[in-house]
């Protein structure tokens, strides 16, 4: 582990390319302005085909900018104009465009500072919105990492992103030392999938000799470049059920209150202890032990449902396991719902998605 640290601090940090990253991102920033701005001007409600196809370009073009995060909310918003006509979907294109010009003029902020000089935190929300190009040597510069980590997977799924692009190999993992949920990200792009291989499933307990961790709030993204393995035991089903959020109040609360940050994460992923179920409007709702109360509910617009499936297995008495759930906060219904991931029983986890 040493000789890997010493490797990949000894070439250092390049100066004169964090500063040509900026200037170029600057430039990025400006394209981006002018294209929601053409989009605003234009009308919302009055996008079409046409409109769509012209802007296209525009967008893709955004890739030359150094800013992968900026990229793919503008593809997010392309695909969703398309249904800009149909009333229900208004409430999310109005919030995603509204998301895009607060963290496009927080970024013009924050790069402006770069460029005159001033030392900036690299694990604001600004950079991992923006898309930080993080490396080996700058998690290591920034110590943005963990030794000895364990870490067990919850839960994992690939899916093709709204844009139609790529493909999302996204897998939630416990950190059985630090008790927090991290995840992993593999992006593939479609037209190079059969150079790409996918992630899958671990069932085993990995032992990164290094884990990279990137900022990042309530959950954050890790990759590690090798890893041991061991069986999960019943030992580590013990502490993801020690782990697991007991007040539902309190967990909306602090949720609720994150979420007054624009640039907050919109459907983190959380853990929580399961004591009773029972049926209320048809939907399955979820109650602690102090009477707090959970609706579990499917994300709006979701291609892999699972709450059906967890209405199925979960019996009205539920003490002793737990579940991963991933939070969403509807914008049209003000309703505070959770999407279940996983369920954790004193000996196993239950997984509902592949």
């Amino acid at each position: 582990m040493d000789k890997m640290k010493e490797g990949l601090e000894s070439s250092g940090r390049s100066k004169n390319r964090v500063d040509i990253v900026t200037v170029t991102q600057q430039d990025g920033i400006k394209e981006a302005k002018r294209i929601l701005d053409e989009i605003l001007q234009f009308g919302i409600e009055l996008v079409d085909v046409e409109f769509l196809d012209d802007i296209c370009y525009d967008i893709e073009q955004l890739a030359d900018y150094c800013m992968p995060g900026i990229l793919k909310n503008f593809r997010y918003l392309f695909s969703i104009l398309y249904s800009s006509d149909d009333p229900k979907m208004r409430p999310e294109i109005i919030a995603h465009v509204n998301y895009l010009l607060v963290l496009l003029n927080q970024a013009d902020k924050y790069l402006k500072l770069r460029v005159e000089g001033m030392e900036l935190d690299v694990t604001s929300l600004v950079e991992v919105h923006l898309g930080y190009l993080w490396n080996n040597k700058t998690f290591l510069e920034y110590k943005m990492y963990e030794e000895d980590a364990e870490i067990l997977q919850m839960s994992f799924n690939s899916t093709k992103d709204n844009d139609g692009w790529t493909f999302i190999d996204k897998g939630y993992w416990f950190d059985l030392k630090s008790r927090r949920i991290h995840y992993t990200c593999k992006i593939r792009p479609i037209n190079a999938e059969r150079y790409i291989k996918s992630a899958d499933t671990e069932y085993d307990v990995l032992q990164p000799e290094i884990l990279f961790v990137y900022p990042g709030k309530t959950n954050c993204r890790v990759r590690w470049r090798k890893a041991q393995r061991r069986v999960a035991t019943s030992g580590d089903m013990a502490v993801l059920l020690e782990s697991a959020e007991t007040d539902y109040t309190d967990v909306i609360s602090k949720l609720k209150e994150s979420f007054r940050d624009p640039l907050a994460e919109r459907t983190p992923t959380l853990l929580i202890k399961l004591h009773k179920a029972f049926i209320y409007d048809d939907h399955l709702v979820l109650e602690d032990e102090r009477g707090g109360l959970l609706t579990v509910k499917d994300l709006s617009g979701d291609n892999t449902p699972t709450s059906e499936l967890l209405r199925a297995i979960l019996p009205a008495q539920s003490v002793g396991c737990a579940l991963l759930a991933e939070v969403n906060d509807n914008l049209k219904s003000v309703l505070f719902s959770v999407k279940p991931l996983s369920v954790i029983t004193p000996d196993r986890i239950i997984r509902l998605l592949y």
